[in-house]
């Protein structure tokens, strides 16, 4: 529970103010200013100043940082973070509490993998190292992609290129190699965070001729419904998300065959030929990169 500072507010300048209020926290004065952080429940609710918090424990010190500013922490759900190194936890959980970003620390690859099992809905992004204690960060990679599309990034010290094509291949959405800087890890993960909760908002994409209705299962070509099968609306869908973007015949494999299929990447080659087909002349906006893959573009 995050403790709270309640106290009658006096407005100096937009988005700050001053009071004075009563801690109800053991080891405290009881009388201190505090800035600005959040309104709940009709109240206001005060973050203590580092001056204040001075010669005051680190835990004590950490714990009045969690509290966050409501209107910034409603763009951004709770970030997973999953790093065995006790350091980097605290860090990465200070800096982006300080941002009105919650941060659940994970530092063992079995209790994450129990996680992944019970669903994680209430998360926007994960933060994922590859060496941890009872299973890796592939495995773990492996598991989110078998039941989420939620962004991950791994953080690793390891920026071997094979561990990073391999990551990509698993189904990652981007590395940060250690050391790295918090400030562009952090807008980083919101840039990917708003990316997809705007995706997932979406039921109807469009590029060019193509409409595609994810709620419906629909898809119009120039204003004309087709039917497409289950493989080609998935491939389609995939590729309508990411308009723009060359997705090599691994990653589509893994995103719409899942992640336990064995065979040929060739079968994305097959399918990809009924889906132009079907889709007639608007088809020709799937275009072949050749030794890389394909790109829908308008």
């Amino acid at each position: 529970m995050l403790p709270t500072v309640w106290g009658d507010v006096t407005p100096v300048t937009e988005g700050t103010a001053s009071v004075r209020g009563t801690l109800f926290q053991k080891g405290f004065p009881q009388e201190q200013k505090y800035s600005y952080a959040e309104t709940i429940q009709g109240k206001a609710a005060f973050l203590v100043t580092d001056k204040a918090l001075k010669g005051h424990t680190k835990d004590t010190r950490h714990c009045y940082n969690t509290i966050i500013n409501t209107r910034e922490r409603s763009l951004m759900k709770d970030i997973l973070l999953i790093e065995d190194d006790h350091d980097i936890c605290e860090v990465i959980t200070d800096y982006f509490n300080t941002k009105g970003t919650a941060v659940t620390a994970v530092n063992d690859g079995g209790d994450a993998l129990r996680i992944i099992d019970e669903g994680l809905e209430s998360y926007g992004l994960v933060l994922l190292d590859i060496m941890l204690p009872n299973a890796d960060g592939f495995t773990i990679c492996r598991s989110i992609r078998k039941r989420s599309d939620i962004p991950v990034i791994f953080i690793t010290a390891r920026g071997r290129e094979e561990d990073m094509i391999f990551g990509y291949d698993l189904g990652c959405d981007d590395y940060i190699v250690k050391p790295f800087l918090l400030s562009v890890m952090y807008m980083k993960c919101e840039a990917m965070m708003k990316r997809a909760d705007k995706l997932s908002g979406q039921t109807v994409l469009e590029c060019g001729a193509i409409r595609l209705d994810t709620r419906m299962l629909c898809c119009f070509t120039d204003g004309k419904e087709i039917d497409l099968p289950p493989k080609e609306f998935a491939i389609l869908r995939y590729l309508m998300e990411h308009q723009d973007w060359t997705i090599d015949r691994d990653t589509i494999l893994n995103r719409v065959w899942g992640y336990d299929y064995f065979g040929s990447d060739r079968v994305v080659d097959s399918h990809i030929k009924k889906l132009r087909k079907a889709l007639g002349s608007a088809g020709k906006q799937i275009k072949t990169v050749v030794g890389r893959g394909y790109r829908l573009s308008k």
